[in-house]
């Protein structure tokens, strides 16, 4: 799509962001078991990350933020690493924004892009310092935390206003026609879960 001109941006986020380079690598597995569970860390991020379309605008406040406080939180058994991009030949492929070191000293990849193309990857969780309340997660919900978190979906949604895809009319646009499930009670780490069967009409309000 985009290699013909349709800008359509992607965002992967912990299993999506692993699942963008395996798919760029064939369905080749390239990652490394590592522990980085209940983990909110600032990123370490590489010397040329201002270069990068993730970053490039970031207000410095929010640079600030993410060099020196703990608000990107990862739930996450596998790991990428440099060293795994290399060896499936996608070194070249992504740009590496920022690593981070787990709870056994394993230097990981924390965010990407492609180089060409507006793919984006987050090994960790920026949509949960808003809207994920469940105790027990080490998820950082204080005000620097919503912020950065905000970025990331101002970002994306920037990204997706960049093409002309859009529903027929502004009713299926909406997604209050959707009834979202509360997990929360039974221990899961979503509060809630919106789930779409084959026929979505079943969980239509």
């Amino acid at each position: 799509m985009n290699k013909n001109g349709d800008y359509f941006p992607i965002l992967g986020i912990c299993l999506g962001f692993e699942l963008l380079t395996y798919v760029a690598a064939n369905n080749v597995e390239h990652r490394i078991l590592c522990s980085s569970q209940s983990q909110a860390l600032p990123l370490n991020f590489s010397s040329n990350f201002k270069e990068s379309r993730l970053f490039k605008k970031a207000p410095s406040n929010i640079i600030n933020i993410l060099e020196k406080q703990n608000v990107t939180v990862n739930f996450h058994n596998y790991c990428i690493t440099k060293k795994a991009l290399v060896r499936v030949k996608l070194n070249d492929t992504f740009r590496i924004i920022s690593r981070n070191v787990d709870k056994n000293n394993v230097e990981f990849i924390s965010s990407l892009e492609h180089v060409n193309f507006p793919f984006y990857g987050l090994q960790f969780h920026p949509e949960k310092n808003i809207y994920e309340w469940i105790k027990n997660k080490n998820i950082p919900h204080f005000f620097d935390a919503i912020k950065v978190s905000q970025y990331f979906a101002n970002f994306f949604v920037h990204e997706a206003r960049k093409n002309e895809h859009q529903f027929k009319n502004v009713t299926e646009n909406i997604i209050y026609n959707y009834l979202p499930s509360y997990t929360g009670i039974n221990g899961s780490a979503y509060e809630q879960v919106y789930l779409f069967p084959p026929n979505n009409n079943h969980w239509k309000c």
